[in-house]
Parts: structure tokens; C-alpha cells; sequence
């Protein structure tokens, strides 16, 4: 249990097996720092295996172009990878938001997974947070609970963002 909002909710370490030790925890953005020991090493991530498997890709496709095209070069690559290893994908997904239940915007994801994990794609030296920002937000609109922030820049990075409806409570 988290004490800062006192909601019950999957608080994502990077080792879970590190017994007792302080790890850092972001809930839509605000950091917090909790003790914790764990007992049950049966926790897996959200959809590790289709993440890990995304994450093969990106990094086989990175490794084949290398650095310097432009993300719409990345993207299709990816989706040839992907496509190819069994993942229905999706490319420049409309999707609407809703602001109090009325249409405010259409934003384009680069790419949605297996219809539950969103992709942000990005060609650029370096991940800036307004960067994971934005896939947070996509995720937030889309009820979608995990992003994956993946750039094709100098050295490959790649950000996981996970947001459950665990995290928030609604009025």
C-alpha cells in the first residue's frame, strides 16, 4: 500500500527480488520514495512478455539502421519487425479525448500493439520528460496501461510508463 494517497496499487520496482530496499515510484508524475520487502517473487510486470518482446524488436531494428533517418523510416521498420513476429499492430491510430464526456481533440498514436500497449516513437539524441509526458497523456486518454517511449537515437532508449485506473480516483 502506497501511504502517500492510500490506494492499493502495483508499484512497479525495477529487481523485485531486491528485499527491502528504498525504490523510487512515479504516479502520473509525482515521485515518492517507499520501504518495501518483498515476499512473493511470483510478481511479473504488466504484459512483460509482449513488452519484452516489443523490446526485442526496437532494438533489432536499431541495430539494423542504425542512427539518423527520420521516425517515419524507424516506424515502418518496426512494424515490418513486429508484424513479422506475430503482433497486430497499428500505425497513426486516431484516437479521440474526452474532456467531462465531450469530444475535445483527435491525437495520433505512432503505434498501439495487440490493441494494450501504446508506442511513442522518437528519432532524437536524447529522451526529454516532456517526451514521457506526452505518452503519459496518451495513455491517460486512452485507458491503455502501458506505453513504451522508444528512441532510435544515437544509443537506443526506451521508457516504460504504466497507468492503471488504480492509480487516480474519479469524481
Amino acid at each position: 500500500m502506497c501511504e502517500k494517497n492510500k490506494q492499493r496499487h502495483q508499484c512497479i520496482p525495477q529487481n523485485p527480488r531486491q528485499n527491502n530496499k528504498i525504490r523510487k515510484i512515479y504516479i502520473l508524475g509525482t515521485e515518492h520514495t517507499e520501504r518495501t520487502e518483498y515476499t512473493d517473487f511470483s510478481f511479473m510486470l504488466i504484459h512483460e512478455d509482449l513488452t519484452k518482446g516489443i523490446l526485442a524488436a526496437f532494438y533489432e531494428v536499431h541495430h539494423t539502421l542504425g542512427f539518423g533517418f527520420l521516425e517515419n523510416v524507424y516506424q515502418n521498420a518496426l512494424y515490418k519487425e513486429l508484424t513479422k513476429r506475430g503482433y497486430k499492430c497499428e500505425c497513426q491510430k486516431d484516437i479521440t479525448v474526452y474532456y467531462k464526456g465531450e469530444t475535445v481533440g483527435v491525437f495520433r498514436a505512432d503505434m498501439v500493439v495487440n490493441d494494450i500497449v501504446i508506442l511513442e516513437l522518437k528519432a532524437v539524441s536524447d529522451l526529454r520528460p516532456e517526451h514521457e509526458w506526452q505518452l503519459v497523456n496518451y495513455l491517460k486518454a486512452t485507458g491503455i496501461e502501458i506505453g513504451l517511449l522508444l528512441n532510435f537515437g544515437v544509443s537506443a532508449q526506451h521508457k516504460r510508463k504504466i497507468f492503471t485506473k488504480g492509480y487516480i480516483k474519479r469524481t
